[in-house]
Protein backbone atom coordinates (compact mmCIF):
# COMPACT_ATOMS: atom_id res chain seq x y z
CA UNK A 1 0.00 0.00 0.00
CA UNK A 2 1.36 3.36 -1.02
CA UNK A 3 1.35 6.30 1.40
CA UNK A 4 -0.29 9.39 -0.11
CA UNK A 5 2.02 12.37 -0.44
CA UNK A 6 1.15 16.02 0.02
CA UNK A 7 3.03 18.63 -1.94
CA UNK A 8 4.75 21.48 -0.12
CA UNK A 9 2.45 23.94 -1.93
CA UNK A 10 -0.60 22.12 -0.52
CA UNK A 11 0.89 22.19 2.98
CA UNK A 12 1.57 25.96 2.66
CA UNK A 13 -1.97 26.63 1.42
CA UNK A 14 -3.41 24.60 4.30
CA UNK A 15 -1.23 26.46 6.81
CA UNK A 16 -2.21 29.88 5.43
CA UNK A 17 -5.91 28.94 5.45
CA UNK A 18 -5.66 27.61 9.00
CA UNK A 19 -3.77 30.68 10.19
CA UNK A 20 -6.31 33.02 8.55
CA UNK A 21 -9.24 31.12 10.07
CA UNK A 22 -7.63 31.14 13.52
CA UNK A 23 -6.97 34.88 13.30
CA UNK A 24 -10.48 35.57 11.98
CA UNK A 25 -9.22 37.16 8.81
CA UNK A 26 -11.98 38.28 6.48
CA UNK A 27 -12.82 36.19 3.48
CA UNK A 28 -15.71 35.68 1.17
CA UNK A 29 -18.34 38.34 0.49
CA UNK A 30 -16.78 40.94 2.84
CA UNK A 31 -13.46 40.95 1.00
CA UNK A 32 -14.28 43.64 -1.62
CA UNK A 33 -15.06 46.12 1.19
CA UNK A 34 -11.87 45.60 3.21
CA UNK A 35 -9.57 48.60 3.17
CA UNK A 36 -9.56 52.36 3.65
CA UNK A 37 -11.98 54.41 1.56
CA UNK A 38 -11.95 58.20 1.17
CA UNK A 39 -14.50 60.65 -0.19
CA UNK A 40 -13.35 64.12 -1.27
CA UNK A 41 -14.97 67.30 -2.54
CA UNK A 42 -12.72 69.95 -4.15
CA UNK A 43 -9.66 67.96 -2.91
CA UNK A 44 -10.86 68.12 0.72
CA UNK A 45 -11.72 64.83 2.43
CA UNK A 46 -15.20 64.67 3.95
CA UNK A 47 -15.52 60.98 4.84
CA UNK A 48 -13.18 58.07 5.56
CA UNK A 49 -14.46 54.52 5.97
CA UNK A 50 -12.13 51.79 7.19
CA UNK A 51 -13.24 48.15 6.99
CA UNK A 52 -10.87 45.80 8.80
CA UNK A 53 -10.03 42.29 7.59
CA UNK A 54 -11.13 40.82 10.95
CA UNK A 55 -14.18 38.59 11.06
CA UNK A 56 -16.64 40.06 11.72
CA UNK A 57 -15.14 43.22 10.23
CA UNK A 58 -14.65 46.25 12.42
CA UNK A 59 -15.75 49.43 10.67
CA UNK A 60 -14.66 53.00 11.40
CA UNK A 61 -16.45 56.01 9.89
CA UNK A 62 -14.96 59.49 10.31
CA UNK A 63 -16.60 62.56 8.79
CA UNK A 64 -16.15 66.30 8.36
CA UNK A 65 -18.88 68.94 8.36
CA UNK A 66 -20.35 69.45 4.89
CA UNK A 67 -22.90 71.69 3.21
CA UNK A 68 -25.14 70.49 0.39
CA UNK A 69 -27.35 72.18 -2.16
CA UNK A 70 -31.04 71.50 -2.75
CA UNK A 71 -30.29 68.58 -5.07
CA UNK A 72 -28.23 66.72 -2.45
CA UNK A 73 -24.77 67.46 -3.82
CA UNK A 74 -21.97 68.50 -1.50
CA UNK A 75 -21.01 72.14 -2.09
CA UNK A 76 -18.58 72.74 0.76
CA UNK A 77 -16.43 70.83 3.25
CA UNK A 78 -15.87 72.65 6.54
CA UNK A 79 -12.87 71.55 8.59
CA UNK A 80 -11.04 68.27 8.86
CA UNK A 81 -12.16 64.69 9.37
CA UNK A 82 -12.89 64.89 13.09
CA UNK A 83 -16.25 63.27 13.79
CA UNK A 84 -15.69 59.63 14.71
CA UNK A 85 -19.06 57.97 14.29
CA UNK A 86 -19.95 55.00 16.48
CA UNK A 87 -20.80 51.99 14.30
CA UNK A 88 -23.33 49.89 16.16
CA UNK A 89 -24.70 47.78 13.33
CA UNK A 90 -23.20 46.37 10.17
CA UNK A 91 -24.45 43.68 7.89
CA UNK A 92 -23.86 42.42 4.42
CA UNK A 93 -26.99 41.86 2.38
CA UNK A 94 -26.87 40.78 -1.28
CA UNK A 95 -23.43 42.34 -1.80
CA UNK A 96 -24.41 45.63 -0.11
CA UNK A 97 -22.81 46.71 3.16
CA UNK A 98 -25.35 48.33 5.49
CA UNK A 99 -23.81 50.51 8.22
CA UNK A 100 -25.72 52.15 11.08
CA UNK A 101 -23.87 54.79 13.12
CA UNK A 102 -24.48 57.18 15.97
CA UNK A 103 -22.91 60.57 15.38
CA UNK A 104 -21.30 62.61 18.16
CA UNK A 105 -24.46 64.77 18.41
CA UNK A 106 -26.57 61.64 19.03
CA UNK A 107 -28.17 61.43 15.57
CA UNK A 108 -28.48 57.97 14.03
CA UNK A 109 -27.43 57.68 10.39
CA UNK A 110 -27.80 54.75 7.99
CA UNK A 111 -25.34 54.23 5.14
CA UNK A 112 -25.36 51.78 2.26
CA UNK A 113 -22.00 50.95 0.68
CA UNK A 114 -21.69 49.26 -2.72
CA UNK A 115 -18.61 48.32 -4.69
CA UNK A 116 -18.82 50.46 -7.82
CA UNK A 117 -15.71 49.25 -9.64
CA UNK A 118 -12.05 48.50 -9.15
CA UNK A 119 -10.96 50.66 -6.22
CA UNK A 120 -14.23 52.62 -5.95
CA UNK A 121 -17.37 52.38 -3.87
CA UNK A 122 -20.61 54.27 -3.62
CA UNK A 123 -21.69 55.36 -0.13
CA UNK A 124 -25.36 56.34 0.08
CA UNK A 125 -26.77 58.19 3.06
CA UNK A 126 -30.12 56.42 3.62
CA UNK A 127 -31.38 58.01 6.82
CA UNK A 128 -31.66 60.95 6.82
CA UNK A 129 -32.22 60.94 3.07
CA UNK A 130 -31.83 63.57 0.39
CA UNK A 131 -28.10 63.32 -0.37
CA UNK A 132 -26.68 61.97 -3.60
CA UNK A 133 -24.38 58.95 -3.24
CA UNK A 134 -20.77 59.73 -2.32
CA UNK A 135 -18.07 58.23 -4.53
CA UNK A 136 -15.21 56.85 -2.43
CA UNK A 137 -11.80 55.72 -3.58
CA UNK A 138 -9.66 53.04 -1.99
CA UNK A 139 -6.54 54.49 -0.38
CA UNK A 140 -3.49 52.31 -1.11
CA UNK A 141 -1.72 50.81 1.89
Amino acid sequence: MQTPTVSSASRRAFFIFTFAAARGICAGPWTPFVGTWMGEHASKPFVRVIVSPAMPPEILVVTADVRANGTGEITEVNGDLRHKEVVFRRELENGVLLIKVRQDDGDVVDYEMRVAGEGTTSLQLLQPSGMKPFQLKRIPK
